[in-house]
């Protein structure tokens, strides 16, 4: 028997939202959901992505999963 689980309905969303990020693209990124998609984008098939934070930072060093856009 496996220990997966299915996906809540925001991991969903997330996943969705990060496979409409191309690689190569300039992504700007909001609070939350916006920012777990484009960070899941970037670890997963869009490495070469230029995010800019609604805050103003670009393109953060990778890291633990920041609190907010200006973390």
């Amino acid at each position: 028997m496996s220990n997966e689980k299915p996906m809540n309905p925001l991991e969903m969303l997330a996943y969705v939202l990060a496979l409409q990020i191309r690689d190569h693209q300039v992504v700007y990124v909001g609070t939350g959901l916006p920012m777990v998609a484009a960070i899941l984008a970037k670890k997963t098939h869009a490495p070469n992505i230029t995010m800019v934070y609604e805050s103003g930072g670009q393109n953060p060093i990778e890291g633990d999963m920041p609190w907010s856009v200006g973390d």
